[in-house]
């Protein structure tokens, strides 16, 4: 066995109990503001009826082929995206903040 294992697991061990801290103090933001989490989950559903429906129409995909189909990827990239902003955004609030 090598000498390297134990080290790995005690490193693993911390980065996981840093990560389940993180997002512990995360959610409890969210219990203190609970609007923050209506926001969170309607801003894509709204965006998606918006670039859907409203903008859908006056959309031309270059080659043919429907708009539709590129919406909801791009969707799950730009939810993605702010769910990474968020998570730096608590990091640093806690590192702030304590």
């Amino acid at each position: 066995m090598s000498t390297t294992a134990p080290a790995a697991r005690g490193r693993a061990h911390w980065a996981v109990a840093d990560c389940w801290n993180i997002v512990r103090r995360g959610l409890t933001h969210y219990t203190r503001q609970p609007v923050n989490i209506a926001w969170q989950l309607g801003f894509p559903i709204v965006s998606v009826l918006l670039y859907g429906y409203v903008f859908g129409s006056a959309m031309t995909v270059p080659g043919g082929g429907d708009y539709q189909d590129f919406l909801m990827p791009g969707m799950f990239v730009m939810t993605m995206a702010f769910g990474f902003i968020n998570t730096a955004t608590v990091v640093v609030y806690d590192s702030t903040k304590g």
